[in-house]
């Protein structure tokens, strides 16, 4: 027999796909599940009367047309903005997206000193916690697809078919192969930099956690203490346990 009232589903609308898994009894994440943005009406159709919580980092507009889809399946939904529930790391500004403050918060949990989260997705973000919980900022940068989008935009001869980055520090004999280690040099590069910054501003040697739909295309350039494909799911989860 089903449960009367069923763990609510964690839901994190990004730019360009979205995520989704239940809340487990423990506090954890069932079985995640990343789709298209479209794709969700299918799965509201197939779950109506579900709760949702979700965080989404869009525009007003875009996020009312997700509400529409949640209303017509009559699923009760509660959106998690920032600051909406007490966490232990507070953000450093008002306008820090909600996804990256959840996800500091998830890092801070799991190893409680300091660390420079990185998330690589349509954007990448790098965020900065010092030894005591305190966010300290971070950096935005474009994510590797949006810098070779916006690199083709202004410089279309460029344009090859895609390959596979290997050897991705190594330099290119070929344009192909350039345009996609040029990315991985770019985005490794930056977020290196980033971590020994961090590093001389908190003066110890950061944790370095990474996260995000396109951490495996630098995750081979890179060497981080923990990766964890979704840690703004799990800073949703850990939102909902402290919500009443």
């Amino acid at each position: 027999m089903a449960a009367s009232n069923p763990e609510p589903w964690l839901v994190e609308v990004g730019h360009t796909r979205l995520k989704r898994a239940q809340l487990d009894g423990a506090g954890g994440l069932g079985r995640t599940v990343a789709e298209s943005i479209d794709a969700f009406d299918r799965w509201a159709e197939a779950h109506p009367g579900s709760r949702v919580l979700l965080t989404d980092v869009r525009g007003d507009a875009a996020k009312g047309e997700l509400v529409a889809v949640l209303q017509s399946h009559s699923i009760r939904w509660t959106p998690v903005g920032l600051g909406d529930v007490d966490l232990p790391v507070a953000p450093a500004y008002a306008s820090l997206g909600t996804d990256r403050w959840l996800a500091v918060n998830a890092a801070w949990q799991m190893h409680g000193q300091a660390l420079v989260v990185v998330d690589i997705g349509t954007a990448t973000t790098l965020d900065v916690v010092d030894s005591s919980g305190i966010h300290r900022g971070g950096w935005i940068l474009p994510g590797p697809d949006a810098a070779r989008s916006g690199l083709l935009a202004r410089a279309p001869g460029l344009e090859r078919a895609r390959e596979a980055a290997d050897l991705p520090l190594a330099p290119a004999l070929d344009t192909a192969q350039a345009l996609e280690r040029g990315l991985v040099l770019q985005q490794a590069g930056a977020i290196r930099l980033g971590i020994e910054r961090a590093g001389r501003t908190l003066g110890c040697s950061p944790v370095f956690v990474l996260t995000g739909g396109g951490a495996s295309t630098v995750q081979s350039a890179l060497d981080p203490d923990d990766r964890q494909p979704d840690l703004v799911l799990l800073g949703l989860a850990l939102a909902a346990t402290r919500m009443t």
